[in-house]
């Protein structure tokens, strides 16, 4: 289940989605920085083994859009 602050991020994080859709870029990274200071502990904390590696495996094309989307966030201007 999720907590509060998970949730708060994915409705802030479906927010800068939909601002990049919209084209309104300024938004969007107002709105993704806002998700990304709520952000608490380690990605798949408390997840081990054989599924860990399975879903390390599986998100490698999600991270690296996460990445390049990350370069692109510091370049834009402010």
């Amino acid at each position: 289940m999720p907590t509060a602050w998970t949730a708060t991020f994915t409705d802030l994080a479906d927010r800068g989605r939909r601002a990049v859709a919209d084209g309104d870029h300024a938004a969007a990274v107002a709105v993704f920085r806002e998700a990304l200071a709520l952000w608490r502990g380690a990605a798949l904390g408390g997840v081990g083994g054989a599924l860990r590696l399975l879903i390390v495996d599986g998100c490698r094309p999600l991270a690296s859009q996460v990445r390049y989307f990350s370069e692109y966030v510091e370049a834009a201007p402010r």
